[in-house]
């Protein structure tokens, strides 16, 4: 295992760096472009988005043949996500950069392995949001060089829309001499055929079982951006889904399926691209209010690399708005118009996990579905009848030995007693879930909620419910997932 953890990077993305080259985000953005009004980011299934992913494919060739150890780079760009797992970061920056000291050497330090959003640790997933707004910010500007089109936009793939959920056409074309270096062979079977993602052989099954669908937009009718225990907020929600189902769904093991491998895969961009689009939409409909305003959020940095190869720190707060830095989407998103569920505004601090209580119940999960009886806290029917409180199906501290390769429903029943009753409430991947032997540094695990109010306000409180997930097909034999806390919660 690699001994630069996550928090290693934080450090050294501010004190390991070559000073003479770092620039603050204003003064990167006073000099890095003179392009009159704003940018659009296009629909990739529009005339312009089509246009713009000829251009995109010509800079994502001449990033593949670019040095490896080059900020410009496929690989460079890839390894700020995450580094390959078949290796580490120390290992990959000795093998390319040497024992000597330099530029580009320094600002691998400082970018690799820094992405931000899984749930490694609760207080980091906070910046998923923000953080991959600067990291397709600065790739954008990267593929606007390498290709030498100043007016390019990233588009985005608009998944969230039935009927636009297949990959695009030109990812998909192996052999094109414009579009062949967006091809990856290791997605799923079908994708690359353009089967639809909601008619993958792990989707209807997963559909049906909970009726609703997983690639929706519910992540939009929560009022509160962070998590506020045991409610997890809007940026948590959208980080599992749809953005973790879209992972899942298109790629395996050694792809957009798992972390690491994620952003080695052309269409990963795309995809971000539509989850900032989410973000910028939530922010439209009202949700820019519950942004977080203290300072420990707004002063949170990270460091990129430019188009000239020079470092960047860019700072939290200066990319709350997209207007202020240069583009806007062609079409934003609406709340799906389901009533939101108003959670009191929790005190605005870094981290807000829950701990679980005595009731907390570990569950292993294998090839088939697994079950768990989990108490109710006491006093459930008596908030629920007078409607005073909420009632959370809370998973926590997910872990795994390799990903499963697939989804899994989460099913109620009342009791152990009978199967009658039983009601599927959620979905849940493992894409975040990080591996069991990874050390947490003593932070608090990261968690996911289902409100399961309406569920439960049918179930006789006095018996312990059984939590069942299940998965949509085979999982992997090595996966092991573990939901190491599984409990009820009220607010």
């Amino acid at each position: 295992m690699s001994r630069f953890t996550r928090r290693t990077a934080i450090g050294l993305g501010v004190a390991g760096i070559a000073t003479g080259t770092l620039k603050s985000f204003p003064e990167w953005m006073a000099r890095a472009d003179d392009y009159p009004g704003t940018r659009i980011r296009y629909d990739v299934a529009s005339p312009e988005g089509k246009e713009q992913l000829k251009i995109y494919a010509r800079g994502v060739a001449n990033m593949k043949a670019t040095a490896e150890g080059n900020p410009m780079s496929w690989m460079f760009q890839w390894y700020t996500h995450w580094v390959n797992p078949n290796t580490n970061k120390e290992q990959e920056i000795d093998r390319i950069y040497g024992a000597a000291s330099s530029a580009d050497k320094m600002l691998a330090l400082a970018m690799w392995d820094t992405c931000r959003g899984h749930i490694t640790w609760a207080g980091q997933r906070d910046w998923f949001t923000p953080w991959h707004r600067m990291y397709v910010l600065f790739f954008e500007q990267i593929i606007r060089a390498a290709a030498q089109e100043p007016e390019f936009t990233l588009p985005y793939w608009d998944y969230t829309t039935p009927g636009k959920r297949a990959i695009p056409e030109e990812l998909r074309m192996e052999d094109d001499p414009v579009f062949g270096s967006l091809f990856v062979g290791k997605r799923n079977p079908g994708v690359n055929d353009g089967v639809q993602l909601d008619q993958t052989p792990l989707y209807p099954q997963l559909e049906q079982s909970i009726g609703q669908d997983p690639l929706g937009l519910d992540c939009l009718d929560i009022t509160h951006f962070r998590d506020q225990a045991p409610a997890s907020g809007f940026n948590s929600n959208l980080d599992m889904a749809p953005h973790g189902m879209v992972h899942v769904l298109v790629g395996n093991g050694q792809n957009m399926g798992s972390v690491p491998w994620a952003a080695s895969d052309p269409v990963f961009w795309l995809h971000h691209a539509n989850v900032d689009r989410i973000w910028a939409s939530w922010n439209a409909a009202g949700g820019g209010r519950e942004n977080p305003s203290d300072d420990t959020w707004n002063d949170m940095m990270f460091t990129f690399s430019d188009d000239r190869g020079q470092q960047v720190l860019a700072k939290t707060s200066d990319f709350v708005a997209t207007e202020p830095l240069g583009y806007e989407y062609q079409e934003l998103l609406t709340p799906p118009g389901v009533a939101p569920v108003v959670v009191a505004q929790a005190d605005d601090t870094t981290e807000s996990v829950p701990i679980a209580p005595p009731a907390s119940q570990r569950l292993e999960l294998g090839q088939g579905e697994a079950s768990v009886a989990v108490e109710l806290p006491a006093g459930t029917e008596e908030t629920i009848a007078a409607g005073s409180q909420r009632t959370y199906l809370v998973l926590a501290d997910l872990r795994i030995d390799a990903q499963p390769g697939v989804l899994y429903s989460v099913f109620l029943q009342p009791s152990a007693e009978t199967t009658e009753g039983r009601k599927a409430v959620g979905v849940l991947n493992f894409f975040n879930a990080p591996p069991k032997d990874l050390e947490l540094e003593g932070a608090t695990p990261a968690f996911y909620s289902i409100d399961v109010t309406d569920t439960v306000a049918g179930f006789d409180t006095t018996q312990a419910p059984i939590v069942t997930i299940a998965p949509t097909g085979t999982p992997a034999a090595d996966a092991a997932p573990v939901v190491g806390e599984v409990y009820f919660a009220t607010r």
